[in-house]
């Protein structure tokens, strides 16, 4: 009895201590936000300088700016064909528009909506703002009292520009939740109709985008960084969207051009282009920073819908940074902004690399699912579509062609090309082969100078096992499990009636998963390995607040890719976000172009411009696709060596198999292929081995001219008629070369 009364006593202690921590779990008490606003307001003067820009304080426009001592151009959050007009000019126009250094987008309080916050309007008009000097950076704080939101943002100088900061742990907010801030909407913009200007936008392999020409029809576009959120509920997906795989955006204007580099905060990042807003007069590309993520949930309401939910949880452990880089003269162009961003990744090294080009590298399936029966009972086995054996003698044969190809195993798990288990369930399938006979492969490869590469799926899984479960899956903004699906490649929509969907493995765990298949595959004799998974994917994680909005995933996945590196492993990306391009080895499925929207006007190799030369980088998917006197043409004008997908015995399940690299992969019907590639481009390939890209022309947009710093100069022609260049003619659908 007397346990029974203390059991009881404890129970209503508890109970009464849970009350009490529930009455004081409902909504944060309300902050003086306004009594946070630093009362410093500094006149107009320069706030720092070096031997290239002064950064001053413009106080008639209450904003900073950057002049250039060569040229005497200026650039702020105002553009300056803006802030030289009169003041009878300015009030005729949109100043909270072209006035804003930054555009806050919040959750309005109570309802599941955003509205919009403009600097001008809401605080710069109205007096409530601040402006500190230290350390030779100012910082302005925008005080948006109508709404109860507050946010510093630095200006500080740079050996070349000047960055835009943002610490997230700063920003003080009360009701209306802020869910993203545009930073400098209007730093990279033009009045729209100036000759000779365009945009820059890191779509794919890059596009421009004229705004030369004056127009009627507004057109805008905005793309995650790294591409969509994996985790976030797909509506719809288009076949040709690509990633921005770069954090980096500009503009030309004339004889200055100005490029952005997102360099802290790009996980959590969108980059936004406006062209011919007819509000302002402009066109623009800017960052978009998101502080709060959104999902799709399903709710019953008459014939139920999906609809949008806003997270209330913040990022709060981030710096949003945007560096800011004007060009001039020569270097005002995509080229310019090219070479700028390559040293920025590389530094400033000229020097021939040691990095082997390729004619071809290869991407070879190992195995997908195959659904059997049993005396009536179905079941579903690995099938195995290119061993070992079948690789070494796939080489041997090639190897008539005398070229060293970087090839990528891939699908060699457990379950195939298939979501099984995590990573494959941290083990190399017994199907294709034994571990002597992977060994032989890679002594083969070692011996012949071939860089081969085994592919591990370790952010995605189906089933539990190697020590994980469905406990381990992430969580979206609505703290649901985080699935990926299938999509269906008539409707462009999630698949949901052929296919199974499957999980996103939480980020908390995705280093520990990476650290044990490193001890795993030690019993393999492999000498490189690859993750396609993470390296083109980026997601959010909302079980920790490290990884709200995606933040940190460029961090995590260079890593577990150095860490890799450090132990021996040679290291491959595919489709890659700078964030593994940067330190691969090899990048494989290089893009070839950019999502080809509307408003792009031509698209430009400004990826394989920053790359090519740095690292060994292949063309997508040859023998799938367009066709292959295209993406040849498109190999070359690059140098990006020409990879072909290839599986070695056929099976009819390849045909029901949603993954679109086994169509047209068949090694026999691509042998030939292979063969004449590798005789014909071979002294090609050999001679802008290792070089850079140091000028590429769009001479028409369909013929275009691309120079190797070695000075090699290839033409390509992607039109059905004959074009003359200054070194000769450029057949139709062909190319020219000048050594």
């Amino acid at each position: 009895m007397k346990k029974f009364i203390l059991k009881f006593v404890s129970f209503a202690i508890c109970a009464v201590m849970l009350v009490t921590s529930m009455a004081g779990c409902g909504k944060t008490a309300a902050i003086d936000v306004t009594s946070l606003l630093p009362t410093a307001k500094i006149q107009e003067g320069v706030i720092n300088e070096n031997s290239n820009f002064v950064l001053s304080w413009n106080n008639d426009e209450k904003c900073v700016v950057l002049t250039d001592k060569a040229t005497g151009v200026q650039w702020s959050t105002t553009p300056e064909s803006y802030m030289n007009i009169s003041k009878e000019e300015k009030q005729a126009r949109q100043r909270n528009y072209l006035e804003s250094a930054i555009l806050v987008s919040y959750k309005m309080a109570e309802e599941n909506a955003i509205a919009d916050a403009r600097a001008y309007t809401h605080s710069i008009n109205k007096g409530t703002y601040s402006a500190e000097i230290k350390d030779g950076a100012v910082t302005v704080t925008y005080l948006f009292k109508d709404v109860e939101i507050l946010i510093p943002v630095t200006y500080s100088l740079k050996e070349k520009g000047m960055s835009i900061s943002i610490d997230t742990s700063k920003i003080v907010e009360n009701e209306n939740m802020i869910y993203s801030i545009q930073v400098a909407p209007y730093l990279c913009s033009a009045p729209h109709g100036q000759a000779d200007s365009y945009i820059f936008y890191p779509s794919g392999s890059g596009a421009l985008i004229d705004i030369s020409k004056p127009v009627t029809e507004k057109m805008t576009t905005s793309s995650e960084v790294y591409g969509n959120d994996v985790a976030r509920k797909i509506k719809d997906k288009q076949t040709n969207e690509k990633n921005v795989y770069l954090p980096v955006y500009g503009i030309k204007t004339g004889d200055n051009a100005v490029l952005a580099i997102i360099s802290s905060g790009a996980d959590s990042a969108s980059i936004n282009a406006t062209v011919a807003d007819n509000v302002t007069g402009y066109s623009s590309v800017c960052a978009n920073f998101d502080l709060r993520n959104s999902d799709y949930t399903y709710i019953k309401s008459g014939s139920g819908s999906d609809s949008e939910l806003y997270s209330d949880e913040r990022l709060e452990k981030a710096v949003f940074t945007v560096d800011y880089y004007p060009l001039s003269g020569e270097n005002a162009n995509y080229n310019g902004m090219a070479k700028l961003y390559q040293e920025y990744l590389y530094g400033n090294n000229d020097a021939v690399s040691n990095v082997e080009d390729s004619v071809y590298s290869l991407k070879f399936i190992g195995g997908l699912g195959q659904q059997k029966n049993f005396i009536g009972f179905p079941y579903k086995s690995l099938l195995s579509l290119t061993t070992y054996s079948d690789i070494s003698n796939i080489l041997n044969e090639l190897s008539v062609t005398g070229v060293k190809p970087n090839i990528q195993l891939y699908g060699f798990g457990e379950s195939g090309l298939d979501i099984g288990k995590i990573a494959g369930n941290f083990k190399l399938a017994s199907k294709f082969g034994t571990k002597k006979e992977l060994s032989n492969l890679t002594e083969y490869c070692k011996q012949n100078g071939i860089d081969s590469f085994v592919d591990f799926n370790i952010s995605e899984f189906a089933k539990a096992g190697g020590g994980y479960n469905t406990f381990d899956t992430a969580k979206t903004a609505t703290k649901a499990s985080a699935y990926v699906y299938q999509i269906s490649r008539g409707a462009h929509i999630p698949d949901v009636d052929n296919y199974s969907r499957h999980r996103l493995i939480t980020r908390t765990k995705l280093d520990a998963i990476a650290n044990k298949l490193l001890k795993k595959i030690g019993k393999y004799n492999i000498s490189g390995v690859s993750f396609a998974s993470i390296t083109s994917n980026a997601y959010s994680d909302y079980t920790s607040d490290e990884y709200y909005a995606k933040n940190g995933m460029g961090a995590q996945v260079s890593g577990i890719a150095n860490n890799y590196k450090q132990n021996g492993y040679s290291f491959a990306a595919t489709g890659a976000n700078v964030y593994a391009a940067q330190i691969a080895d090899c990048i494989f499925e290089a893009p070839h172009t950019s999502s080809k929207q509307d408003m792009f006007t031509a698209d430009i190799p400004f990826y394989q411009m920053v790359f090519k030369g740095k690292t060994e980088i292949t063309s997508e998917n040859m023998n799938a696709g367009e066709s292959f006197e295209t993406k040849k043409l498109y190999a070359l004008e690059t140098g990006s060596s020409m990879l072909f997908t290839l599986y070695n015995n056929y099976n009819e399940s390849v045909t029901l198999s949603p993954y679109k690299d086994l169509y047209g992969g068949l090694y026999k019907g691509n042998k030939e292929i292979i063969i004449n590639a590798g005789n014909e481009f071979k002294d090609y390939y050999s001679a802008i081995s290792g070089q850079t890209i140091v000028n590429h022309e769009l001479i028409t947009k369909d013929v275009r001219c691309t120079t190797f710093s070695n000075g090699v100069k290839t033409y390509v022609n992607y039109s059905n008629s004959d074009y003359t260049v200054a070194d000769g003619i450029v057949k139709a659908n062909d190319y020219l070369v000048i050594k």
